[in-house]
C-alpha cells in the first residue's frame, strides 16, 4: 500500500505565519506554544512541524516579518529627514531617532521583539542562533545612519574620538535596551515617566557632540 505524500506549499506556509504572528503578538512569545498555533491554523502539530521545525524556527520567521515594519519606520523617517533643512548632520540623525523611538508606531511589534530577545538569552540561546537571524533588512538603515555619522564627523558636529561603527552600535543598543525595558516592564516601573524616551534622545544628542 502506498503511503500518501504530504507536500508543503508556500500558500500554507504564509497562512501559518500570518496566524502565528497574530497569536504571538496577542498572547506574547512566552505564552504561545506550537500546539496553540496548530490548533488556530487547523492542522496537526506533526503537519505544522513539517513547515517549521520548532518554536525557535517559527519565532525567527515572525521576527523577520515584525522587523520589516520597524525597519520601514526607520527608512520612512530617514527619507522624510532628507527633505528638510538641518543645521548639521547630528541634528538630522537625532530627529530620525526622535521620530522612530519616541513615536513607537508599532508598539505591539516592539513588544514582540523585546520578548523574543528576553526568551532567547542565557542557556536558551541555540548554538546556531546567530545564523538564524537575517540582518539584510537592516542594511539600508545601517548604511544611512553610518553615512550621517561620518558626515557629522567630517563637518565637526559629531565627535571623532570613537569610530563611526562604535557610535552607531552605542546609539542602537542604548535606544533598544531602554525601549525594551519600558515596553516589557512599564506597568511595573515605580519611576515610570513619559519623558524617559525623549530624555534619552536628548542625552544621546549631547553625547554625540565633540568633547569640549
Amino acid at each position: 500500500m502506498s503511503q500518501r505524500m504530504i507536500y508543503q506549499t508556500e500558500e500554507t506556509r504564509a497562512h501559518i505565519l500570518a496566524v502565528a504572528e497574530r497569536l504571538f503578538l496577542e498572547r506574547g512569545f512566552f505564552d504561545t506554544q506550537m500546539k496553540d498555533v496548530a490548533e488556530a491554523v487547523g492542522m496537526s502539530r506533526n503537519t505544522l512541524y513539517r513547515y517549521y521545525r520548532d518554536k525557535t524556527d517559527l519565532g525567527v520567521a515572525i521576527l523577520e516579518s515584525v522587523l520589516a515594519e520597524v525597519v520601514g519606520d526607520f527608512l520612512a523617517a530617514l527619507q522624510e529627514s532628507e527633505q528638510k533643512p538641518w543645521p548639521d548632520r547630528r541634528a538630522q540623525l537625532v530627529a530620525v531617532l526622535r521620530a522612530v523611538v519616541i513615536e513607537q508606531k508599532h508598539e505591539t511589534q516592539l513588544r514582540y521583539i523585546a520578548e523574543f530577545d528576553a526568551f532567547f538569552s542565557g542557556n536558551r540561546i541555540p548554538d546556531n542562533f546567530a545564523n538564524l537571524q537575517d540582518q539584510t533588512p537592516w542594511e539600508p538603515v545601517i548604511a544611512a545612519f553610518s553615512a550621517l555619522i561620518e558626515a557629522g564627523i567630517e563637518e565637526g558636529s559629531i565627535r571623532d574620538d570613537l569610530p563611526p561603527d562604535v557610535l552607531l552600535q552605542l546609539l542602537f543598543l542604548t535606544t533598544k535596551s531602554v525601549q525594551t525595558e519600558l515596553t516589557l516592564r512599564r506597568p511595573a516601573l515605580r519611576l515610570w515617566d513619559p519623558r524617559m524616551l525623549p530624555g534619552l534622545i536628548d542625552l544621546l544628542a549631547q553625547g554625540l557632540k565633540p568633547p569640549a
